[in-house]
């Protein structure tokens, strides 16, 4: 809901004096990330390695401390969480501006708030700080060309041949993309620069939802709706001449013809979107910078995994606050509860359970493998298991989604098939299908 006050500054719609402001959310939109940092890991049987840039080229450390624990947080409704933080309001304007340094200054005393159009950068001296985990999301489009041996070799004996497709990606440098401002300031107060602004999209601040708000259909791509209708064998005959003819399915003599539409109404209010998923790409970044890189030495924990609102990590000992650096455990215990809930008291606990934002452990264990995104196992020494599997139903390929699978996987390089079955209505009939991923 709405926080309706005097003087409240409304969310705007775009028309048509202000379309390139929303092409610019529309091109920049970047939905949550999925990253995997590191493959393997295992309690008493792997170390933590971390690479390192020196003189042009990357190195492992050849000696690390060995794995005690794997550990997953999860933030409490993140999203949620990111519509509560300021959001842009009043009607919304791309300017062009190429004068940096004036914008700079703005951004960074936080006298500016928006989007800002830039190319950015994370310089060489700060590789190593970034090593793991970079600050810059982007959308690129690219190939399994890129890949390396293994993936090229896998693809051959697949016969598949190469496509392109667009994905979120981690980078330590971008082009002409859209930030909004409060992490364009976090990135440039950790060291990113800037090297040029094309332009800026100001809004009025105000944190102007509550409660257990929806934002969702804000981001919702239009232009891929399609306009249904039921017409007989003459009509169906005029309709798939149509330029906007799409599809059709047959159904006892009447046909279900799919068209796009040819008038979209473009009245999605992305800017709350694109803010939403901003706040919450910060609220990771600080989680790691902020939190666990600040109060936990490098040498004592590992990423291996991170979705959108988790993030899961092999540790050197048993608890993440036993790994506390001494000298900053005082300020720790000050802060701790910006980030992770209460356990002083059990009302506490209760509030917190559900208090958006906050870090709670999703899932413990003593080993971790990670093939892909959205695809990995992390599993206890009593044979307690979590599987995530993304396109492939868990139950009825509950044999193929064990632990064994998938270190054989990892170590002998062996795909394995699963197997989905459902119901489709076709040619009029109901048929099963089976589809191997």
């Amino acid at each position: 809901m709405l926080r309706f006050e005097k003087d409240h500054p409304m969310i705007w719609l775009f028309g048509e004096e202000n379309k390139d402001a929303f092409y610019k959310f529309k091109n920049n939109i970047t939905g949550g990330a999925s990253i995997v940092f590191h493959r393997y890991h295992e309690v008493n049987k792997t170390e933590i390695t971390r690479p390192h840039y020196n003189d042009g080229e990357w190195t492992y450390d050849e000696k690390g401390k060995t794995v005690k624990k794997i550990v997953g947080f999860d933030a409490n409704g993140l999203y949620l969480h990111s519509l509560g933080e300021e959001m842009p309001c009043g009607k919304l304007y791309f300017k062009e501006n190429d004068d940096w340094r004036t914008i700079e200054e703005q951004v960074l005393c936080d006298s500016f708030f928006g989007f800002l159009e830039v190319d950015i950068s994370v310089p060489k001296d700060k590789w190593n700080y970034f090593s793991e985990m970079s600050p810059i999301f982007v959308n690129k489009e690219y190939d399994e060309t890129i890949c390396g041996d293994y993936t090229q070799k896998l693809l051959k004996s697949l016969d598949r041949k190469p496509t392109k497709s667009r994905k979120l990606v981690v980078s330590l440098q971008a082009k002409k993309i859209l930030i909004k401002s409060t992490r364009l300031r976090w990135m440039l107060e950790h060291g990113c620069i800037v090297t040029k602004l094309y332009g800026y999209i100001e809004a009025k601040r105000r944190r102007i939802f509550k409660g257990n708000s929806a934002f969702g259909r804000t981001g919702m791509d239009k232009n891929k709706h399609k306009k249904v209708t039921f017409c007989d064998e003459v009509q169906f005959n005029r309709a798939k001449n149509d330029f906007f003819y799409y599809d059709a399915e047959e159904y006892n003599g009447a046909y279900e013809v799919s068209k796009r539409s040819r008038k979209v109404k473009q009245n999605m209010t992305l800017q709350i979107a694109c803010s939403v998923y901003d706040d919450s790409k910060l609220r990771m970044l600080k989680f790691y910078y902020d939190c666990i890189d600040k109060y936990v030495d490098r040498s004592d924990f590992q990423y291996i995994e991170m979705d959108t609102d988790s993030a899961y990590m092999a540790i050197s000992n048993n608890s993440l606050e036993d790994l506390i650096k001494p000298e900053m455990r005082e300020e720790f215990e000050k802060y701790k509860n910006n980030w992770f809930p209460r356990t002083d008291t059990e009302e506490h606990c209760r509030i917190d359970k559900r208090t958006p934002g906050l870090f709670k452990i999703e899932k413990e264990g003593d080993g971790m493998v990670a093939l892909c995104s959205k695809t990995y196992c992390i599993w206890t020494n009593d044979n307690q298991s979590k599987v995530s599997s993304k396109g492939v139903q868990q139950k009825r390929n509950s044999s193929i989604l064990t632990k064994e699978k998938y270190l054989e996987c990892l170590v002998n390089k062996q795909t394995t098939d699963g197997v989905n079955k459902g119901y489709r209505y076709q040619n009029q009939e109901m048929k099963t299908y089976e589809q191997k991923k």
